[in-house]
């Protein structure tokens, strides 16, 4: 078993009252649940067996379509909500763009799931801004160091 802490940079995009919220989990255990209001540090160790698959998971989860998206006289957002994903540190050691490469995000929004999937993907990959009600994933094996010479 090994000890791995990481140091996660997120943004939260709002207006008005209309803040994104979000859970951080790895694998089924939550580290954080609250509202990203600007810049928001996500720190934590977690204890993971060898040897294993792991997923580090931001869900977004309290997005209204309705409400959190203003449209201008263009049909162009003006105000919306979202989070951003600025940097992840693993062991001290910055990822830089590995989590833009290696991660994907599954959306579960209602509104989304309904469109045509060569103009609304699902999963979403390459993309470090969570806009949908949805999971951002970045999927990881333990030991940890060995994940990192493979993937930085």
């Amino acid at each position: 078993m090994e000890s791995v802490e990481f140091k996660l940079s997120l943004y939260g995009h709002g207006f008005d009252d209309r803040w994104p919220k979000c859970r951080v989990l790895v694998n089924d255990t939550e580290f954080f649940d609250g509202v990203v209001n600007g810049d928001l540090d996500v720190n934590f160790t977690v204890d993971l067996e060898d040897d294993t698959k792991n997923k580090l998971i931001i869900d977004y989860y309290n997005r209204d379509f309705k409400k959190d998206v203003v449209l201008g006289s263009d049909g162009m957002p003006v105000k919306y909500t979202a989070i951003y994903v600025n940097n992840l540190e693993v062991d001290g050691i910055n990822l830089a763009h590995t989590p833009y490469t290696n991660s994907y995000q599954e959306i579960y929004e209602p509104w989304y799931l309904e469109q045509n999937r060569d103009d609304f993907p699902n999963p979403r990959r390459e993309d470090m801004q969570i806009s949908w009600n949805g999971q951002w994933i970045l999927e990881f094996t333990s030991p940890i160091y060995i994940w990192l010479l493979e993937n930085l």
